[in-house]
């Protein structure tokens, strides 16, 4: 795989330093980019909220001067608890922070409610075709209720689609298949 060209020509090491919790801070992600490595920082380290842009300034200003540094990074704790992620995101985006690490989050809410999602990407959390077998287990295991005749068509005509694209995909790739007998 090649090296991203952001990324050609700027690393003494093939090194990410770890985006620490507390720990990480501008003077330190100026340091590790001018030391030839990817520094970080987890954006939730700037607190209040509007600090991460003052840290933002400060990196892109210290490493204005340095032509040999690395670019450095801001890690986003991509989770429903976060409610920062958008604002910082938009932060993110206006001061073209060169990579962006997300962490901690899970397309398929199995062990939190949809609700927790962001209303902005529910959209794509309902393009997974195994959103309504994961609600009804809610409904089931959480709620202690039963599941609505609605969603119970819903997954059976998902279970019943997919299963008829399969096999139709099966029948036409069965030739290049393996067969054991």
């Amino acid at each position: 795989m090649p090296v991203p060209a952001l990324l050609q020509g700027r690393l003494r090491l093939p090194v990410v330093g770890s985006p620490l919790f507390i720990v990480s801070n501008p003077d330190l992600v100026i340091a590790q980019c001018k030391a030839g490595i990817v520094g970080s920082f987890p954006a939730l380290n700037a607190r209040p909220k509007e600090q991460l842009q003052i840290w933002l300034r400060r990196i892109s200003s210290g490493l204005a001067a340095c032509d040999h540094a690395a670019p450095f990074a801001v890690n986003q704790i991509v989770h429903a608890s976060n409610d920062r992620l958008g604002h910082d995101m938009e932060v993110c985006e206006r001061f073209r922070v060169p990579i962006v690490i997300t962490s901690l989050f899970y397309i398929s809410p199995v062990f939190y409610p949809v609700e927790m999602i962001p209303v902005e990407a529910q959209p794509f959390y309902y393009l997974n075709p195994v959103v309504g077998l994961l609600r009804l287990f809610h409904v089931v295991l959480y709620e202690g209720g039963w599941p609505s005749a609605t969603l119970l068509a819903g997954v059976s005509v998902t279970a019943i689609v997919t299963c008829a694209v399969g096999h139709g995909i099966f029948k036409r790739c069965k030739e290049s298949c393996v067969e054991i007998a």
